[in-house]
């Protein structure tokens, strides 16, 4: 074998190695990546929430920040709240907050479990489950994913934790995928009207000095 073909080679396999190693560390996503925010207060965790079906990214990531001390199911829920996009139900009659069916208005349209353009997925009995993940070392980076020995109001968020929800087709479960930071959600219309009564408002206070 020539000496040209011998360094071809050599150079393909270091290119290969660089590249997979740009590919693993671009895949990478920290709290510094994540856009869409619930919450105030000095600890923060993150949650993703992969539907694992459809043909855009399918795996998604929010911020909670908080104060104290917070649960799985208080991070979920002031996500929810600060989030229309974001759909859930819960198992019915299950008391430990049991998530039944999680669905994502992707087009901004109004979230609705028969428009093909949202993400759901529902399911306990029949079909599927939502599996739920958390980390055991939290960092500021995805963790080692270990599935959840409690539902999510006993989980007890530490600093820096990530939780993950997992659509289990067929009952196979398998841990989220690196998921892409959704957007931050658009305010809605009447703290766009708050927003722009209280620059009008500035602007006039100015004008009077």
């Amino acid at each position: 074998m020539s000496r040209w073909v011998i360094r071809s080679l050599d150079c393909w396999v270091i290119g290969s190695l660089a590249l997979g190693l740009m590919q693993t560390a671009g895949a990478q996503v920290n709290f510094s990546d994540i856009q869409a925010w619930a919450g105030t207060g000095q600890n923060q965790a993150a949650l993703v929430i992969d539907w694992k079906s459809g043909s855009a990214p399918q795996s998604q990531v929010w911020g909670y920040r908080w104060d104290g001390a917070a649960t799985g199911a208080e991070m979920l829920a002031a996500i929810l709240q600060s989030d229309r996009r974001l759909y859930r139900e819960w198992v019915p009659g299950f008391v430990n907050q049991a998530v039944f069916g999680v669905g994502l208005d992707r087009n901004e349209n109004g979230f609705s479990k028969f428009d093909p353009a949202d993400s759901y997925q529902e399911g306990w009995f029949t079909n599927g489950f939502w599996a739920y993940y958390v980390d055991v070392t939290p960092s500021n980076s995805l963790p080692n994913w270990t599935f959840a020995s409690s539902g999510l109001d006993g989980r007890t968020l530490l600093n820096g934790s990530w939780d993950g929800l997992s659509w289990a087709q067929n009952y196979n479960a398998s841990d989220p995928a690196i998921p892409t930071p959704i957007s931050a959600p658009v305010p809605e219309p009447g703290v766009w009207a708050l927003l722009i009564s209280a620059g009008i408002g500035c602007i006039a206070l100015r004008r009077k000095r």
